[in-house]
């Protein structure tokens, strides 16, 4: 490699033996097998960057480093997914976050995401920072449910990594409650999960595992069509009269259904996590084709619950389903009084 090197100066041979140090040992052989010339002149453009980003002068490291994405690119056209142009990405996604171009910074860090997903599935330090980075982003560009989703992913993330333990998902938790608390009017969120490995089942696939499942899960039970009124209205203790005994049983039989045959939730359940909703998400989840509103299904969600606290004998087939059901109305996330309904896993309580 001497003989290939003898173009560099002897500065810029320690440099270049630095960079591709930095790189996993199976990524460095695209970058041996080019000219170092070459390579190091491209790549001086992102070493230009980081000075100009040094001495905050976000313009021209931005200007440095799209040349050094486009230089090094031209020299990789197959790998412009190598881990060589992570840092390119991150530097990019910090400077437009800098000059308050949030649109680019989140692109720029989902780009630098989705690399070390692709490359480097296993470095969830690098990973779960960079879930915490493009979380920020979108945090900052008022993006919040994409912001929430980042900040669980973190902290999933986290709890696989030895060196991303304690303070680092406790700052996640703070950021993910921030976040929450700025969603104007959260109807349903996912409480985050546990994972353990299964037997055979390595840390990569584990995570992977993970960061599909909430996916899917978000996918399943995120997406419903509800007024902006019910986000706003609050409970009233005249409507649990206008609940029927014909209406409780109703609400009742579609709760339990809910409880015992829905997929998504039922992992949740057995993973550590469960669900926030409001009534209107029930209906829309569950009893969307039935003609009681949402008002009357709360009331009636708040009656069973109620009665089954008192230990009401006509509860008992709902009692032994692995799930504790609650409410409250203070929750952070929505304006106060608003009703939220809780489902979590009994063995998580």
């Amino acid at each position: 490699m001497g003989g290939c090197q003898s173009s560099l100066t002897s500065t810029q041979r320690v440099v270049y033996e630095r960079i591709l140090s930095s790189i996993p040992v199976h990524y460095q052989e695209e970058i041996v097998r080019l000219s170092p010339k070459k390579f190091f002149d491209a790549y001086e453009y992102h070493l230009t960057a980081l000075c100009h980003h040094q001495r905050k002068e976000y313009q021209m490291a931005l200007l440095s480093e799209c040349i050094a994405i486009q230089q090094v690119e031209l020299l990789l056209p197959i790998h412009k997914d190598h881990v060589i142009f992570v840092p390119m990405h991150r530097v990019l996604s910090v400077g437009f976050w800098q000059l308050k171009k949030m649109d680019l910074a989140i692109k720029e860090g989902q780009i630098a995401l989705n690399i070390l997903l692709k490359r480097t599935p296993t470095d969830y330090i690098e990973i779960g920072l960079q879930y915490l980075r493009v979380g920020f982003f979108n945090l900052v560009g008022h993006q919040w449910k994409t912001a929430e989703r980042c900040f669980m992913k973190a902290i999933i993330t986290a709890r696989l990594s030895d060196g991303l333990q304690g303070d680092f998902i406790q700052n996640m938790e703070e950021f993910l409650q921030m976040t929450r608390q700025n969603i104007p009017g959260s109807p349903f969120r996912i409480i985050p999960t546990e994972y353990q490995s299964v037997p055979g089942e390595s840390r990569e696939d584990l995570l992977r595992r993970a960061l599909t499942d909430l996916d899917n899960i978000s996918n399943d039970l995120g997406t419903f069509n509800i007024e902006d009124t019910e986000l706003k209205r609050l409970p009233d203790q005249e409507t649990e009269s206008l609940v029927t005994a014909d209406i409780l049983n109703d609400v009742l039989n579609n709760l339990e259904t809910f409880l015992r045959e829905n997929i998504a939730l039922n992992k949740l359940q057995i993973r550590g996590g469960g669900i926030c909703f409001i009534a209107a998400c029930f209906k829309s989840i569950q009893m969307k084709t039935s003609s009681i509103s949402a008002s009357i299904i709360e009331a009636a969600l708040s009656k069973i619950i109620n009665q089954m606290n008192n230990n009401a004998d006509q509860y008992t087939q709902l009692k032994q389903l692995p799930f504790k059901i609650s409410y409250h109305d203070d929750d952070d996330s929505n304006i106060a009084g608003v009703r939220m309904f809780q489902i979590i896993g009994k063995q998580n309580i």
